[in-house]
């Protein structure tokens, strides 16, 4: 009687040792998930988080304002910059657009512009021959139109900063399009920047009547920009 009663005190003690390591072990696999689950988000924090239905792109603006301005163009009006140039904008831009419902998300580009044509005069020492400064683009909505698979457009309004301050499209709005073709609409290889304002519109929150001053960010840019598209994205 004994026997049979240390044997079933030993299988007692045995179960319910094995029950703790049981429960430990599901307790360090949840926080090992969680930690997991942690880690994999922190991973994704470096990067710009995209659902299924939003697509983004992005890459490089290499522009010089004239000469080499489109011609014969009834779009483009204008063959001159405020104040003249040429200009030289160098720069990377960001595009995100929601295909499925076309809208736009979010556009950026970040943009150094400088006047080229006084090669005497220091880059940052030639006062107003050289002029550098940092130009910012920015469209937070917008219409995404998706043209037989073969370009991408993107209208809406932006506000352009000069060195940070908000400049061009606060008074009025500074209409944008931006396109997107060769490779189709998937994969596509440049960007243009259309500035679609009236020329004669007063976006400019500096703009001083009877000075080179340009009215709007068109003028300024001198109606369109150029870039290419990252191809691995």
């Amino acid at each position: 009687m004994k026997f049979v009663t240390k044997v079933g005190l030993i299988a007692f003690f045995a179960v319910i040792a094995f029950y703790g390591l049981y429960m430990h072990s599901v307790s360090m696999m949840g926080v090992s998930s969680t930690f997991a689950q942690e880690a994999d988000h922190d991973a994704d924090s470096d990067h710009d988080h995209i659902s299924e239905s939003s697509t983004m792109f992005k890459g490089s603006i290499f522009h010089i304002t004239q000469p080499g301005l489109p011609t014969g163009s009834a779009r483009l009006q204008e063959t001159h910059t405020a104040p003249p140039g040429p200009w030289v904008l160098q720069g990377a831009w960001k595009l995100k657009v929601d295909q499925a419902a076309e809208a736009l998300k979010s556009f950026e580009a970040n943009l150094s512009m400088v006047r080229s044509s006084e090669p005497t005069a220091g880059l940052l020492g030639g006062g107003t021959l050289r002029n550098w400064h940092a130009m910012q683009i920015s469209m937070e909505s917008g219409e995404v139109i998706n043209v037989d698979g073969e370009t991408l457009h993107v209208l809406g309004d932006a506000i352009i900063s000069s060195n940070g301050n908000e400049q061009f499209g606060l008074g009025a709005p500074e209409s944008v399009e931006i396109i997107l073709s060769g490779g189709g609409g998937l994969n596509p290889a440049h960007i243009a920047i259309w500035f679609d304002t009236n020329p004669e519109a007063i976006t400019n929150t500096q703009f001083i009547q009877g000075t080179p001053t340009p009215k709007n960010a068109r003028v300024h840019f001198g109606g369109v920009l150029f870039g290419t598209v990252d191809r691995e994205k």
